[in-house]
């Protein structure tokens, strides 16, 4: 990783054709750096496929599970293009590289993943949002990473952990009586500053060394009630996921979608009351507001949200608070730092 930055710092890179480096790129980034596992690693099976045929077409790399003789499980198809190409104005047969990417998608129904890369950054799309919708990763911000920085990751209310063959638990208290000092996690969320993390999910790897866990005791005395018991309908339900839709026809409400560990991707109708709260807790949005419209108006497609509220149907939740903890719409912010929006 740091390698590619340091080329990309050079100047060198730009003056490279896509195809030239195709081959070394992947084998560093995705096998070395990422750890996926290649064809060239000699198992029976393997994680990082390059050339993958679509129907008529063929994207550059496919991440998931491949083997000689089983049916591919594509997770993620990857779309690369050369260190100055425009990844939303270029195009090749009438097509721009995100609009191949989700060609791609639309042919594998079953990939939730794409991802467009012109070596100095990547874009990352899920098929449940839309194409102005990506995270985006530079190499520089990557190396900073790879580089051995500290990462503080909030846990929430609804923050999800498990072990290997464990269950999984659910709400700050439960995460943090899991888990142990000196344990390697993974942890996944979302980005909402310099090397912090809003997890929505931590599961555990290995464990490091015999040390006595440290407990810290102050925490939020409202996040501290939340456990697993706050699924259950009686007492009410948390869920947290990023917002797809927003309508405001009758009653306000929008769909969430929920990534969990335990049930998977779900998505959720959120109905807006009166009465419902806003938190909001980015740098653009931190103040509350309350009810069904002002709700609405705050709100964005894109906003991570933990919803908290009473099942009313199947897959509808009444929201009684909502906490806005980081957006993952991106605009104004191009790939090759040109002004154009994602």
């Amino acid at each position: 990783m740091c390698k590619w930055a340091d080329i990309e710092s050079s100047g060198k890179l730009d003056k490279m054709k896509e195809t030239a480096i195709e081959g070394e790129f992947c084998k560093d980034i995705f096998g070395d750096a990422l750890g996926y596992t290649l064809f060239s690693g000699g198992k029976d099976q393997w994680n990082f496929q390059q050339k993958y045929s679509v129907n008529k077409g063929q994207a550059d790399a496919a991440i998931g599970i491949f083997g000689a003789d089983k049916k591919p499980q594509v997770r993620a198809v990857i779309e690369l293009k050369g260190p100055t190409a425009n990844v939303d104005k270029d195009r090749v047969n009438g097509r721009t590289p995100v609009q191949q990417c989700w060609d791609y998608l639309n042919e594998i129904p079953q990939c939730p993943w794409g991802i467009v890369c012109n070596y100095v950054s990547f874009r990352i799309y899920h098929r449940n949002h839309t194409t102005r919708v990506y995270e985006l990763f530079t190499l520089q911000e990557l190396r900073t990473g790879a580089a051995g920085s500290a990462w503080t990751v909030h846990v929430t209310a609804a923050t999800e952990a498990r072990r290997p063959g464990g269950d999984t638990v659910r709400g700050l208290q439960a995460v943090l009586n899991l888990l142990r000092v000196g344990e390697v996690v993974d942890a996944q969320g979302w980005v909402i500053g310099t090397n912090r993390l809003l997890a929505t999910a931590v599961t555990v790897r290995s464990f490091l060394g015999d040390v006595s866990p440290d407990r810290n005791n102050d925490r939020d005395d409202d996040d501290d009630r939340a456990d697993d018991g706050d699924r259950d309908v009686a007492r009410g339900i948390r869920v947290a996921g990023v917002i797809i839709t927003l309508q405001s026809r009758g009653q306000g409400v929008f769909q969430l979608r929920e990534q969990s560990l335990a049930s998977g991707s779900r998505t959720w109708t959120v109905r807006l009351q009166p009465s419902t709260r806003v938190q909001g807790q980015t740098l653009d949005r931190a103040r509350d507001v309350q009810g069904d419209r002002a709700a609405l108006r705050f709100l964005r497609v894109g906003d991570f949200v933990e919803v908290e509220g009473r099942i009313v149907g199947r897959a509808q939740i009444q929201a009684r608070r909502i906490r806005l903890h980081a957006s993952c719409v991106h605009k104004q912010r191009s790939a090759i730092g040109q002004d154009q929006q994602g």
